[in-house]
């Protein structure tokens, strides 16, 4: 018994012993191993020489990362069970002494001493070997290693680019002895229906598409929309196209422009300013459109050149420029985006100076070549890094493009007018029909946007303010400062700055376009009053819309925000009455016992209260598609009796819309915070960004027809798209919807909700004689392709589908 507990007794120790053993066989295998190590080339960790190697800091394999691990040959004198990537070496930090991956026996005492010092537990990482060595160089950066093809974006992109295919063969027809302006370069601009399959459909899955030095905070999720290039590409170019065919097609029509608007050089002569030299130009409608075309024509190239610097842009953003090779500030990016945007609108314009020279007149000047594209080029900046997360690339294109076409307007309005009494009269060559309503629109929503950003200071402080909860509490009276400020800064920009630029455009002074807005709105006549004013109803036809306008928005809104509240004061419970005599209201979940045992008529107005409770809280899309429908009661009677009026309540309701934004997103005392609460319950994952785009969107979708003056029913197409087809494609779509289209939530059912409902309300409007006849069936092609874009698109609709169906109208000459 006694040898039997002694031979268990030292049989510790001899595993003890023999361990050594083992520790020394290890510790010189592991001595051969950093040996082997410095004999291959000096490799060693960053860098380091074998001798460095040595004198490392103790750790196992991949304790620093990659650049822990040490670049060897497969050639090592450590044996094979040594080097094997699983056994791992962990280093004691006080004796230097390696520890064998297999548990020793040890006193608990010990354990639990070595436990507190031991390192954490990692996974076991592999050294990295001369055969892992990959090179990150790629000779071909366009190319990708792994491409895959995006089918769900297969739909939208033949939707689009079928309809560009036919915008150029319009644009092929186009006869340029009426414009004076060269032929079209159709084969050049043929390449772009070919780019776009490519360049959308043939990348990684995970591709999201951007503008050099920015970022993916710039732009909406992807995992809520791809990123559009399809449309940033296609829609812009089909539009210009449209708008040109628009003109050229209504030539023989003898109709051009809106109704009840006047030429502006009909205006300036009634107020004095006359042409030098004599005579007075007369336009007739025939001399208008020939002007209009011309300079839609040079729209067309205008888009064409944005277009192919666009494409210029990703492809840097791929290759030279990737978000990864740039720096990390803020301010640097801000430079470096300012000088790769100079450099390349000042080739362009020393390019376009140079064919001008030595191979004849251009079809854009050089100069307006060069500012256009120093505008798109910054709006893609300046928008991504404000609005983040608030559109895609194809619908930050869109959108931009359109406000560097009214920016054009502007300048060409100012040089037209600056030189109509200096020797060189001419029809000013804006992009719609040049009327005082440009002048309106030229001052309302870019001079929004401008007084945005010179009352930005002021604005900044009111944010600050309010997300400071204990400032705010102690700068009431600050608050009130900012909000007098502002208000005082708007003053001055708008009947200074802007008024200022309207008076002299409408040839008087400051009281000038207030005084001609008043008249235009009370004569009812075509803003010129050389003639005699309307008479009967025709003459408060216009305040009759107003009045009509305003009603409907106190009743839809005040009606909305009653039931609201109501809503809020149910979820509240009943007031009662404590013994102090004050009134406070108790939560149904936190009714005392005592009332809930009240029953018969107290119970079930509960409950009646708690149906109500359901039916305020409609689903977020009955909300949105509530003022979709009030859309329509709005408009329509507006488009149909007075279009021209109407275009310029848009422009009105727009610049509204914009100062509206201002207030709610830097809480601008006193409006901000209700405004906060009331766009807050219309927000879908559409608007993930900081600023609520949702009503613009609507507003512009519907307004769309008349900005870009249709003819007939395309006038209606916005308001027909947004407040009638996409409503009840939605609300089909919800309640009857079975079948959905692949890759897409929407369902066949809504689509062809879509289709029926628009070409439903089309014909009546033609049966009430609000509108002319028009060609049905290719009206119903027109319909059935954006209902097809509609439904496969992950683009905000409220945008893309009254853009893309009212250019497909246009181009098939439904009118």
């Amino acid at each position: 018994m006694a040898s039997a507990s002694g031979s268990a007794t030292s049989a510790p120790e001899d595993d003890t012993t023999d361990s050594d053993d083992d520790d020394d066989d290890d510790q010189r295998a592991l001595d051969n191993w950093r040996r082997s190590v410095a004999s291959v080339n000096g490799l060693g960790v960053g860098g380091a020489s074998g001798e460095q190697l040595s004198e490392l800091p103790s750790g196992y394999a991949g304790d620093q990362g990659r650049g822990g691990h040490v670049l060897v040959e497969r050639k090592s004198s450590v044996p094979a069970a040594s080097s094997h990537w699983t056994t791992r070496y962990v280093l004691d930090a006080s004796s230097k002494r390696r520890s064998s991956p297999a548990a020793r026996p040890s006193t608990p005492s010990k354990s639990r001493r070595n436990a507190r010092h031991a390192p954490p537990e990692r996974d076991p990482t592999p050294p990295l070997t001369l055969d892992h060595i990959q090179t990150s160089l790629n000779p071909f950066p366009l190319v990708q290693q792994h491409f895959r093809f995006r089918t769900s974006l297969v739909p939208e992109v033949i939707i689009l680019t079928s309809a560009l295919a036919l915008a150029l063969h319009r644009l092929d027809s186009v006869s340029p002895t009426i414009t004076s302006l060269p032929p079209f370069p159709i084969p050049l601009f043929s390449v772009l229906p070919f780019l776009i399959p490519i360049i959308a459909l043939f990348r990684d899955s995970d591709s999201y598409l951007k503008v050099p030095f920015t970022d993916e905070r710039g732009y909406r999720s992807a995992a809520a929309a791809d990123d559009g290039v399809a449309a940033a590409l296609a829609l812009p170019l089909l539009f210009a196209s449209a708008c040109l065919w628009e003109t050229y097609s209504s030539l023989s029509k003898g109709t051009i422009g809106l109704e009840g608007a006047r030429p502006i050089v009909d205006l300036w002569e009634s107020a004095g300013i006359h042409a030098s030299p004599p005579p007075a130009l007369k336009p007739s409608t025939f001399d208008l459109a020939k002007a209009l075309i011309a300079s839609r024509t040079e729209l067309v190239f205008f888009t064409a050149l944005n277009s192919a610097v666009l494409l210029l842009h990703l492809a840097l953003a791929k290759t030279v420029l990737r978000i990864e090779r740039l720096p990390t500030g803020n301010t640097k990016r801000f430079f470096g985006f300012l000088m790769l945007s100079w450099s390349i609108s000042t080739a362009i314009y020393f390019l376009a100076l140079t064919f001008h020279l030595t191979m004849g007149p251009l079809p854009i000047s050089p100069l307006e070549a060069a500012l256009t594209t120093l505008i798109q080029q910054n709006s893609f900046y300046f928008v991504s890094r404000l609005a983040r997360r608030g559109f895609t690339i194809g619908e930050l294109n869109t959108m931009t493009s359109a406000g560097n076409a009214l920016v054009l307007e502007f300048w060409r309005l100012s040089r037209s007018r600056w030189l109509y009494k200096r020797g060189h009269p001419m029809i000013p060559p804006t992009f719609r029909t040049p009327t005082a309503l440009i002048v309106f629109q030229a001052v309302l929503i870019p001079g929004a946007f401008l007084s945005g950003f010179l009352l930005s200071p002021l604005l900044v402080i009111s944010r600050h303010i309010a997300q400071k909860p204990s400032h705010r509490l102690k700068a009431s009276q600050l608050y009130r400062h900012v909000f007098i400020g502002v208000f005082l800064g708007l003053f001055g920009i708008v009947f200074f700055m802007l008024g200022g630029w309207a008076g002299w455009q409408l040839g008087g002074g400051l009281r000038r376009p207030w005084l001609w807005a008043l008249a235009y709105v009370l004569s009812g006549g075509d803003g010129v009053y050389d003639g005699p004013a309307p008479t009967g109803w025709r003459r408060w036809k216009r305040l009759l819309l107003v009045a009509y306008w305003g009603g409907t928005i106190v009743v839809a809104v005040g009606g909305w925000q009653t039931r609201l509240v109501r809503a809020r004061r149910i979820r509240m419970g009943p007031a009662t009455t404590t013994a102090s005599g004050e009134k406070r209201r108790e939560s149904a979940s936190h009714t005392p016992i005592s009332a809930m045992a009240i029953v018969g008529a107290g119970a079930g107005a509960r409950v009646e209260n708690a149906r109500e409770e359901k039916r305020v809280h409609a689903s977020l899309n009955m909300r949105r598609k509530f003022f979709h429908a009030l859309a329509v009661m709005m408009f329509v009677p507006g488009i149909a009796i007075d279009p021209a009026f109407t275009s310029l309540g848009f422009s009105v309701a727009f610049a509204l819309f914009t100062f509206s934004e201002y207030a709610r997103y830097f809480a601008l005392y006193p409006v901000g915070a209700p405004l906060h609460i009331f766009f807050s319950e219309f927000v879908d994952n559409k608007d993930s960004g900081p600023v609520i785009l949702s009503h613009f969107y609507l507003l512009t979708g519907c307004a769309g027809g008349l900005w870009l003056e249709g003819r007939g029913v395309n006038r209606f197409t916005g308001v027909l798209v947004l407040g009638v087809g996409d409503a009840m494609a939605s609300v089909v779509g919800k309640l009857l919807g079975r079948t959905r289209w692949p890759g897409t939530v929407k369902t066949v059912e809504g689509t062809v909700a879509f289709v029926l409902s628009i070409i439903f309300s089309a014909w009546i409007l033609r049966l009430t004689g609000l509108t002319d006849n028009f060609h049905l069936g290719r009206y119903t092609i027109a319909t059935t392709l954006a209902a097809l874009l509609e439904a496969f698109s992950a683009q905000n609709d409220n945008l893309i589908i009254p853009i893309y169906m009212w250019s497909v109208v246009s181009l098939l000459d439904c009118n």
